[in-house]
């Protein structure tokens, strides 16, 4: 656009994901995350799709950090990252993404949690061990948690949905499994599923 150039776009960009952010936790949510679907779609090359392949993961870390880091390390505590392959109608844009691809790059951002769906993955240990080697003990004043699992933070029964789902709470003391804790939470059905 004529007189509007990229900088002022993603200026202002960043300008209204933090007061979404800011009006959520206004609004008394507790936590906020944000989907970053788009990180692991980002790592395909995918001919048909223009955007993938062209190495934007990087840009897509950076301008999620230029919002992230406009909030205290406290506040940071409760912002989010949730990843996945993606789902719409049942169908996934890019589980053939390896997690190796996306994790290194994604715990750069400096956000306090990450929601990282693992229900698909067919070698869950070793993006366990990827989650350990890649997490920061210090994300600029935060400590890095991990949520391994998928749950339904929308259905208000979850509490009493115990036999669908476990999901896996993980915050790296060490990267060795004794130091990982696993309540038992429950899911819906759907999530449990995806």
């Amino acid at each position: 656009m004529k007189g509007y150039t990229r900088e002022q776009f993603l200026s202002d960009l960043c300008d209204e994901c933090e007061k979404d952010i800011r009006k959520a936790f206004k609004a008394g949510a507790s936590r906020v995350s944000i989907d970053f679907t788009e990180g692991r779609l980002a790592c395909r090359n995918d001919p048909k799709n223009p955007w993938t392949g062209r190495k934007m993961l990087a840009s897509f870390i950076e301008l999620n950090n230029r919002v992230i880091d406009r909030f205290s390390a406290e506040e940071r505590k409760n912002i989010g990252i949730h990843t996945c392959p993606g789902g719409d109608c049942d169908s996934t844009h890019s589980a053939d993404v390896d997690y190796a691809d996306l994790l290194p790059s994604m715990f750069k951002m400096n956000a306090g949690y990450f929601l990282i769906q693992l229900a698909s993955e067919k070698d869950k240990e070793r993006v366990y061990k990827l989650i350990g080697e890649y997490s920061r003990k210090d994300a600029n004043g935060v400590p890095q948690v991990a949520f391994i699992g998928v749950i339904n933070p929308q259905n208000p029964r979850w509490r009493r949905r115990r036999k669908f789902a476990t999901i896996s709470f993980w915050h790296r003391n060490t990267s060795r499994r004794k130091d990982w804790a696993r309540p038992t939470t429950a899911a819906s059905r759907h999530s449990a599923s995806t």
